[in-house]
């Protein structure tokens, strides 16, 4: 079996990549451990390497595809830098090097390129739909590559109403996979030695595209984080809050349709160097954190999708609180037994906190069954088998599909 990406350097789910370097960004390489699971499993994991097609402006395409050979070094010295074994992945120069019987996985965060030269490749092609891609732009990537199955950390066609707006012609498959801890979020210390009250974690962030102003109102894509940070002096009785704005108070520079070249180039960088530091974030142990409380929150987003520190938490053995709007069962979760749910307003979360202050044995009855299921499902291994097996499945409808096409005509 064969997995290709495209440009598997510059996707920031799972590597490192150069502008993380270069600008000293927080890494958030969510997906790493589908990568690692896939290079310890009999799979040939690919990197296919495009030419051009990756930026808006002509002429960047044109430096770009004059460059290439810099582009095949720099995959070379990124996936090394990051720790990957670069004997493991085979590099692919050119489309027909794909071949119809391979998995070709593409990330709507990802550059043009993975998009426009993927709709004339024949293969088994799929989309992870991220978040906070989520929109017209995404929609369309999707549609022209002509993907034949989706998968994320949600259903967004369930629990976000854009989906409906943009996605509406891509009627395909989605699968859900949950969030994966690192392996040191691990409980530390004994349930009955903690604070008897709430963490409340998670970075807020903002999205000020037109079509997400157009949907909810506000550029803030984590309200109920925003609304349980801005109360927490008033209920340090029930939580304490460690949220972090990602923006840190700075104004990111707007970066507009008319602005000249230079112009967005130098926002652009501007805000690489000056967003998303969050010093003050990652200044403590996160573990360490959630060792020291019973409860944990993690504000959900609006567009539909939990925080992973929903899954972090458990792993430290919390109780974790999650808004009951927002789809746990899709993850095998049962509310009351492995989470605490609540309305999502701030009166009905101090007041399951404070039943649960007063009920510690129920409390600590669902820690540890959501302590037992983080450890036995939401693992790196758990998950990557399951994703691979409704690939799979799903693949070989394809084939079939494709091949009786072939004999028909």
């Amino acid at each position: 079996m064969r997995i290709v990406f495209v440009n598997l350097q510059d996707n920031a789910k799972m590597i490192k990549v150069l502008e993380k370097y270069i600008f000293k960004i927080s890494v958030g390489k969510k997906h790493r451990y589908l990568l690692d699971g896939f290079l310890r499993r009999d799979i040939q994991v690919c990197n296919y390497i495009s030419k051009g097609g990756r930026y808006k402006y002509r002429f960047l395409d044109i430096i770009d595809h004059i460059l290439y050979p810099l582009r095949l070094f720099e995959a070379r010295i990124i996936l090394k830098k990051d720790g990957i074994p670069t004997k493991k992945i085979k590099t692919l120069y050119r489309l027909k090097d794909i071949h119809p019987d391979d998995m070709v996985i593409l990330y709507s965060d990802g550059d043009r390129s993975q998009f426009s030269c993927m709709a004339k490749v024949v293969a088994f092609k799929v989309g992870c739909l991220l978040h906070t891609t989520c929109g017209s732009d995404s929609a369309e990537k999707l549609e022209k590559a002509n993907i034949q199955c989706l998968y994320n950390e949600a259903d967004l066609s369930k629990t976000g109403t854009m989906f409906h707006h943009y996605y509406k012609n891509l009627n395909v498959p989605i699968f859900v996979i949950p969030f994966v801890a690192e392996e040191r979020f691990q409980c530390r210390k004994p349930f009955k030695e903690r604070q008897n009250k709430a963490i409340a974690v998670g970075t807020i962030t903002y999205r000020r595209d037109k079509e997400f102003l157009a949907e909810y109102g506000d550029p803030c894509l984590q309200p109920i984080r925003k609304m349980i940070r801005d109360a927490a002096p008033q209920l340090v009785n029930y939580y304490d809050s460690v949220m972090s704005d990602y923006s840190e108070g700075v104004t990111p520079k707007t970066v507009n349709k008319d602005d000249k070249f230079i112009t967005k180039l130098r926002k652009i960088i501007w805000n690489k160097k000056h967003i998303g530091q969050q010093k003050s974030y990652f200044s403590f142990d996160m573990v360490d954190k959630f060792n020291q409380y019973k409860m944990a929150i993690c504000g959900e987003e609006i567009i539909g999708v939990p925080g992973i520190g929903f899954v972090e938490s458990m792993a430290c053995g919390c109780a974790y609180i999650g808004c009951s709007r927002y789809d746990y069962a899709a993850y095998g979760m049962v509310e009351g037994e492995h989470y605490i749910g609540y309305d999502g307003s701030l009166e009905d979360l101090k007041n399951k906190i404070a039943y649960y202050q007063e009920h510690t044995e129920e409390l600590e009855r669902i820690a540890r069954a959501g302590y037992q299921f983080a450890h036995e499902h939401f693992t790196g291994e758990a998950v990557t088998t399951k994703l691979l097996d409704m690939l799979q499945k799903e693949q070989g409808k394809y084939l079939q599909s494709r091949q009786k096409d072939s004999l028909s005509d």
